[in-house]
């Protein structure tokens, strides 16, 4: 369990609104939370971090043009 205000948390530049992702280090794991909701947190081993960072730059979570018109 990590205790409230002892993570170093970090978010987007780009984040304007507030309501964000943010990203810490615990330990050696990332730790992941949404800014407006910081009682639940997501917990990745470096490796998972890295494997889940990589595969956003490449787009594997991506929408399809079809849908991202919808949206």
């Amino acid at each position: 369990m990590l205790k409230r205000g002892a993570t170093h948390w970090r978010r987007s530049t780009f984040c304007a609104t507030g309501e964000c992702v943010e990203v810490a280090r615990a330990g050696e794991d990332v730790v992941v939370r949404n800014s407006t909701d910081g009682d639940n947190v997501v917990a990745f081993t470096p490796e998972a971090w890295t494997d889940f960072v990589e595969a956003i730059r490449d787009g594997e979570f991506d929408q399809p043009n079809e849908l991202a018109d919808v949206n």
